[in-house]
């Protein structure tokens, strides 16, 4: 292992373990991936909707972030959704898996439309040793005895107002403040030492997406604003503009405050599928590491039966995804 890979795994495992930061995945696209940080959007979309995500994250860095991440969401409910996601957020020899599922409750005013929901989850953190090399061959920064990997419940709840064209949302994620050991104590009486302890902490997600239609009916356009909160870390503040060319073509960029810039293409087909990718330019201390995220949406109305969510009277943005 050479000094500059040590470094990056050293730093990461001293943000996972002992400092207050970012601990949830950020995407690029999260106008297409929001019921990840809210639960309220499950059951907003059609019949059923699946989702894939991959993210390849600072390209340039060696062991750097990679997650994966999938959602099936369904509204066959007149007025309740139910959706699942799980993803894998991969770090080095770090790795966070996290499955829930997602309850939500609609209620239906003139032309918009209000959703409230929850989530429960077993998230596991999990270490690969083998991956650790060391110089010292007994180090005590690295415990052998250590478990493998730790389980730990969560939660998570949410607001969702939207229609067609506006889509407003606040949500909280782990909403159980536990705390995981993953090395054994060796503390004297009284040590208040929280070495190999990863305490979750609470993210709060504030989003706002507005969708209107150009002079020209071939181009729709959607603004999307995402600000997540987390102690003890920056907020993260995130701008997204997409255009839908003749429900076809996807063309956008989108802006990270301090953290990256980023361009966006994909393609539409018969209003199910869209495949879109996005390559971020990192502008943080990290440059010139890139990023690399493409998603997979596939989602249809029950054959035979009326679009479930066409409950607007001034519908007319389609299928916008």
């Amino acid at each position: 292992m050479n000094r500059r890979k040590s470094y990056f795994l050293a730093f990461f495992t001293f943000l996972g373990t002992i400092a207050d930061a970012q601990q949830l995945p950020i995407f690029t696209q999260f106008t297409a991936n929001e019921l990840l940080f809210n639960p309220a959007f499950a059951g907003t979309k059609r019949y059923l909707d699946f989702r894939l995500t991959y993210r390849d994250q600072w390209s340039g860095f060696p062991d750097a972030p990679v997650t994966e991440a999938f959602s099936v969401n369904y509204s066959g409910f007149k007025n309740t959704g139910i959706a699942a996601y799980g993803y894998e957020d991969i770090t080095g020899f770090t790795k966070r898996s996290d499955y829930t599922l997602c309850y939500a409750y609609r209620i239906h005013f003139p032309d918009i439309s209000l959703a409230v929901g929850i989530a429960g989850s077993m998230v596991n953190y999990s270490i690969d040793e083998s991956q650790i090399t060391t110089n010292q061959t007994l180090d005590p920064a690295i415990d052998r005895n250590s478990k493998p990997s730790v389980w730990a419940p969560d939660a998570s709840a949410g607001a969702y107002l939207y229609n067609d064209q506006w889509r407003i949302g606040l949500s909280v994620n782990n909403l159980i403040a536990s705390t995981e050991s993953f090395y054994k104590k060796y503390g004297f009486p009284g040590d208040t030492s929280s070495a190999g302890a990863l305490k979750l902490l609470a993210h709060v997600n504030g989003y706002l997406s507005y969708i209107y239609l150009s002079a020209n009916e071939n181009f729709i356009w959607q603004n999307s604003l995402l600000v997540n909160y987390v102690q003890g870390a920056p907020v993260y503040i995130a701008y997204d503009l997409r255009c839908y060319i003749k429900n076809l073509i996807i063309a956008g960029f989108s802006i990270s405050l301090r953290n990256d810039v980023s361009i966006e293409a994909g393609v539409e087909y018969h209003n199910n599928l869209q495949i879109c990718y996005s390559y971020d330019y990192v502008v943080s201390l990290l440059s010139p590491a890139s990023s690399n995220e493409i998603t997979l949406i596939y989602t249809f109305d029950k054959p035979g039966s009326k679009d479930m969510n066409n409950v607007f009277k001034r519908r007319k943005y389609g299928y916008i995804f």
